[in-house]
C-alpha cells in the first residue's frame, strides 16, 4: 500500500486510481460504503469496496491476528520471487521481484512500530514524532510489488498457510499501469509493515495523516500533517486501489480467502 510505482520497471508506469464512484451496493452513493463501515469501527481494506460486491468481514478478518515478524516477511518474499522466476517470462519483472530479496527493512524512512489498533487489528504507529512533509516512504525504498497476472496470484496464495494467504488477499489492492502495448490491471502487495496501514480519509472519524505529492513526478508517501509518537499513520485506500477495476481473478481471491459475500 505504500507505492505504486514500477518505474523500475522500463516501460511500465503505475497511474494513480481515477475513483470517482465507490460503491458497494446499487443504492449506496459515493462516500457511504466508506461511513457505514467507519461507524462499524471497521478497518477498510481495498478487498471489501469492489465495484460489484459487498462484502462483509469473515472470521478470519474479525478475528485477532498476530503481528508479522521478519520471517514473515521473508517467507512472503521468497514465495514471491519463487512464483515469478518459474512463472514470468519478463526477465526484467524476475529481477525486480528479485531485488526483494535485499535483506531486512520496512521501506519506511522514519521509525514505526507495529501493534493492536482497537477495532481496526493491527496497526502501524509512529515511533518518533513526524513533522508536517515529512517524506515517510520515499518512493525507492518502496516494498510493493505486482501480479501481472493469475496464475501468479493464484500460485503465491497457494503455497502459502491459509491464514496468511487469508492476510494476503486483504492487504492486495488493484492498479491501473501503462505500458507501450497498452493500458492494464495489476495486483499490488506490500512485502513489508506497510501492509498494516489502515484506512483514513474525510469520510471517516480519522482522517489520513499520509497522502501522495505529485504523482506525476513521484510516489513518495508524505506526512500530511504533524503525527505525534504514538499516534496512527493512516493512508486512504482510495488513492490507489481501483475500486472500477476488471480483474475477476482478484475478486475471487477475496472471496476465496478473505471475506464471504453478503447475501443476494
Amino acid at each position: 500500500r505504500i507505492s505504486l510505482n514500477a518505474n523500475r520497471r522500463k516501460g511500465v508506469k503505475m497511474v494513480a486510481s481515477n475513483n470517482e464512484s465507490i460503491t458497494t451496493d446499487p443504492d449506496m452513493k459515493t462516500g457511504e460504503a466508506t461511513k457505514e463501515a467507519c461507524s462499524k469501527n471497521q478497518a477498510i481494506t481495498p478487498s471489501i469496496i469492489p465495484t460489484t460486491l459487498a462484502y462483509s468481514n469473515s472470521a478470519h478478518a474479525s478475528a485477532e491476528r498476530p503481528i508479522p515478524d521478519e520471517s514473515t516477511w521473508k517467507l512472503l518474499r521468497d514465495t514471491f520471487v519463487k512464483v515469478k522466476a518459474e512463472l514470468s517470462d519478463d526477465l526484467e519483472d524476475v529481477a525486480w521481484a528479485k531485488s526483494l530479496l535485499g535483506g531486512p527493512g520496512n521501506g519506511f524512512n522514519v521509525s514505526v512500530r507495529v501493534q493492536s489498533s482497537p477495532g481496526k487489528g493491527r496497526g502501524v504507529f509512529a515511533a518518533e514524532k513526524i513533522p508536517e512533509g515529512t517524506v515517510v516512504v520515499k518512493e525507492e525504498d518502496s516494498l510493493s510489488r505486482y501480479f501481472y497476472a493469475e496464475t501468479e496470484w493464484n500460485a503465491f496464495l497457494e503455497r502459502l498457510p491459509r491464514d496468511l494467504a487469508c492476510d494476503c488477499a486483504v492487504w492486495a489492492w488493484v492498479c491501473s499501469y501503462e505500458t507501450e502495448k497498452g493500458p492494464g490491471e495489476a495486483v499490488g502487495l506490500d512485502f513489508s509493515e506497510g501492509s498494516l496501514l489502515n484506512h483514513g480519509s474525510a469520510d471517516c472519524a480519522e482522517k489520513n495523516n499520509l497522502i501522495y505529492g505529485d504523482t506525476s513526478k513521484s510516489w513518495d508517501m508524505i506526512a500530511a500533517r504533524d503525527i505525534e509518537e504514538g499516534g496512527e499513520l493512516l493512508t486512504d485506500y482510495g488513492d490507489f486501489h481501483d475500486i472500477n477495476h476488471k480483474l475477476q481473478w482478484y475478486t475471487d481471491a477475496c472471496k476465496k480467502y478473505a471475506f464471504t459475500p453478503k447475501s443476494g
